[in-house]
Formats: C-alpha cells, structure tokens, sequence
C-alpha cells in the first residue's frame, strides 16, 4: 500500500472552482497544512496496520469530506466579499462622479469600507461578516442617492418657481413705467431660464438658487419705488377729480370742492408727494407708498358715503371697509366721517355711540387717515401757537376733555386732538364751511375734531390709549 497522501480534489480543479486568487491562496495553505499532519500519520497508521477496520476508513472519508466544505465555504464567502465590494465601489464612483453628491456625505460610508477592508486577510478573516457589511453600505449609499435625487428635483422645482416670482416681478416693473430696469431684469431672468434647462446636478441648481435670489433682492427696491410712483399718479387723478366735485354751502350758497383734506398741499397729498420725493430705501419707499394707497382708500370712501343714505346714526358700510383695510374690526374704533361730519364708535365691528362733530375748515382741513390716542388730558389749556393778529391765533381756551390723535404737522403748532368745543352751538353737516356762529367761529376748526361737551363726557372715558381714530 502506498504511503502517498491522497490527493483533495486536485489543486487546478479548486482553483477554478473558487475563480479568485485569494481563495486559490487559501485552499494552498489548506492543502500543504493538511500534507504536513493529517496524511502522514494516516498513512503510517496504514503502512503498519494492514488490518485497519472499515469504521476507521469511514472517518477517514468524513474528515476529508469536511476538510474539502470548508474550503468550499471559505472560498464562497470571500468571493462574496469580493463582489459585494466592487460593487459598493462601483456606486461610490457613480455617486461621486455622475451625481455630484457632496463627499460630506459618502464620508462615513467610505470609512467604513476602509476598516472592513483594513481587516480582511490571513487564514481565520471573517469573510462573511465583511460581505454583509459591503451589502449593508450599498443599501446606505442607494438611501442617500435616493434623498439627494430627491433634493435636486425639489431644488429644481423651487428654482423654477424663484423665476417665475422673477417674472412677476419684471412684468409689475414694467407695467408701472419703468421700462429701463425691466429690460435689464429681463435679460437676467432668460439667461436663468437656459441655465434652468441645462442644469443636471445638485451644485448646479443651489448655484442657480443663488443667483436667482440676488436678482429678486435687486428688484425688490427699484419694483417698490415704481409701485410707489404709479400709485400716486392714481392718487393724483383721484384727487383732481374730486376737486371738480362740489358741495353747495346752505349757509352762503356757494360751492366748495369736496374732500379738500386729500388736496391740502401740507396734510393731504402734499404730505404724500414730499415723503415720496425725499425717498431714498426701501423702508422710506414703503412708508410713502403705504401713505399713498391709504389716501386713495380713504378718499374713494369718502366720494362713496357722500351719496350713501344711510342715516347719521346708523353703520355705514364705508365705515366697515375702511376698518377692514386697517385691520381694526375687532376691539374699539372711532370713525369721523368728514363728508357727514359725524363720528361712530364701533366695538367689535358693533357701533355702540355716535354723535355729530366739526373738522376742520377748507384752508385748514383735519388730518386724513390712520390715526391712534397718544394722550389723554383732562382738563386741559389750548395756548395758540400762531402769533397775535394772525387769522389762526385764538385766545388761550379751557378744554375740559382732550385726546391726542396726530402731531408732526407744522400747521398750527402740528397737534391734532379730539376734544370738546364748548363755545360752538353747531356741529354735523356742513359745520366746517362758513356759517354764522352767535358764540364761536364763523366756520371749521383749526383741524382738530370739536365735539359737543355732552357727548365727550362719554367718549373720554371709552377711548384709551392706543385706540385707532380713523378719519376719511
């Protein structure tokens, strides 16, 4: 009987069977193990005992058996290993290159492929364990392709919309005149709408983003100076044509122009055109242009409820709309309708009082607009502000109630209040033009808002501080 160990399979035919130089390296170092221990001794015991049992053969053929699936196994997992590898690789490479996906993203995937990697080698690696983990990363790294595709489609889409709002805003720029700045957005906002078309890439859209958000702060300024300029040219039409609007003076029987508060030159859109000429930001812009359109609303409610019926002491819906535009339907209100010459109060959107008032006279017209308290005084001593002699000085006047509602208006010494005027014996329609008074003046306030003693006894205590005052 030879004393040659038995062949295992035969070295070329393993080799092909696990296909990698790895595995063929391992099943080496099996073989010359298994040479070097395991088949001397059994073929020494062979040699020696011619009488050996079949029991023993049979151990000897599952121990081969063994020795031969162990290799098998090995070689399997690290195959497996190999190929999951490559093709995690393979998806870095994919990840990187054709979706530009940022490297603080695959950071972590790729350490981690290095430590697996860093531990594969020698007879007893864990190959299986290595081929999981390599499967594991691919899931991840599929899960991040996913949210970043998914991010360069919404970033895509929001890009669209930014333009679009691009648009808008050059299409208002030019319908308000200025055709200048619009041609020259223009040209930005198509040049943004081919990069949009050609962009593929996450980093290309957030650059785009970017440009497209600049493009929509520059407008923001020479888009709200337009708007400002358009709506006073509205303003001014609205007020010319209210100045061909007269009212008959049953006291004299001549023909006053309606609604002169909007056509002063100094409270009216005098104020509005210097506040618009002296603009220079875009906060300056916004206030001029806030001024504009309330003078607009206010007077296009004012030429409304002249021809409205409603009685004095009933809601009127012009009194609704106004406190709408403002924004003041709930708590306390006090309008002044300065075409009836009367003044509601309203809580909640209810009126609860009203009474009849006097503003002030053509030349020297109330305040028109939004207007808060800012002071309450009781009793009080009016000192006129004009010199002695002039057509506005007055003699220093006790005033039992007073509420402070304006100032900044050089006129008069620039305060406006709503008090009570004792020495008028007429107040409501038509108090504010010329008329006969036995025991006052022959005609309007100065600007405040006069209101009988009887009935400021209860306004004084209604309005508090911060209470909107709201005159058109």
């Amino acid at each position: 009987m030879s004393t040659s160990p038995p062949e295992v399979g035969g070295g070329d035919e393993h080799q092909t069977q696990l296909g990698h130089p790895a595995i063929t390296r391992k099943a080496g170092i099996l073989r010359r193990l298994l040479t070097r221990t395991w088949f001397p001794r059994v073929t020494t015991r062979v040699a020696s005992r011619t009488g050996i049992t079949r029991a023993r053969k049979a151990m000897l053929v599952l121990l081969l058996a063994a020795i031969v699936l162990a290799i098998g196994v090995l070689g399997t997992a690290a195959l497996q290993a190999h190929t999951n590898r490559a093709q995690l690789d393979h998806e870095l490479t994919h990840a990187r290159i054709d979706l530009s996906i940022p490297d603080r993203l695959l950071r972590p995937i790729i350490s981690q492929e290095q430590r697996v990697t860093g531990g594969a080698g020698g007879l007893f690696s864990n190959y299986w364990e290595a081929a999981t983990t390599y499967r594991l990363l691919y899931t991840q790294l599929l899960s991040i392709e996913r949210t970043v595709q998914q991010t360069v489609q919404q970033q895509a889409q929001a890009d669209l919309q930014a333009c679009q709002v691009f648009q808008a805003s050059i299409d208002l720029l030019r319908q308000y005149g200025d055709a200048a700045d619009a041609a020259s957005f223009q040209q930005q906002h198509d040049e943004d709408v081919t990069q949009l078309a050609a962009a593929r890439q996450l980093s290309d859209y957030l650059r785009l983003a970017q440009t497209i958000t600049t493009q929509n702060e520059a407008i923001a300024l020479p888009l709200l100076k337009a708007k400002a300029g358009y709506d006073f040219t509205i303003l001014r039409r609205l007020v010319d044509y209210a100045q061909t609007q007269t009212v008959i003076n049953p006291a004299d029987h001549k023909a006053y122009p309606i609604a002169p508060e909007y056509a002063d030159p100094v409270v009216g859109i005098g104020d509005a055109a210097n506040k618009l000429r002296a603009a220079r930001t875009f906060e300056q812009y916004q206030s001029a242009d806030f001024e504009i359109t309330s003078l607009t609303m206010g007077l296009r409610a004012q030429l409304e409820d002249r021809t409205d019926p409603t009685p004095h002491n009933q809601p009127h819906q012009t009194d609704l709309q106004v406190m709408q535009y403002y924004n003041v339907t709930a708590g306390r209100v006090a309008i002044i309708s300065l075409a009836e010459q009367t003044a509601r109060f309203y809580e909640n959107g209810k009126l609860v009082y009203w009474t009849y008032v006097t503003t002030g006279r053509p030349e020297h017209p109330s305040v028109p607009g939004y207007h808060v308290a800012l002071l309450r005084v009781s009793p009080t001593l009016f000192v006129s502000q004009a010199p002695r002699g002039s057509p506005e000085w007055y003699a220093p006047t006790p005033i039992h109630y007073a509420i402070e509602y304006n100032t900044g208006f050089t006129r008069s010494g620039g305060t406006y209040f709503l008090h009570d005027a004792w020495w008028r014996s007429q107040f409501g329609p038509y108090s504010n033009l010329p008329h006969y008074d036995p025991v006052a003046f022959n005609g309007g306030s100065l600007g405040c808002v006069n209101v009988p003693l009887a009935t400021m006894r209860w306004i004084y205590p209604w309005i508090l501080l911060g209470t909107p005052i709201i005159l058109y």
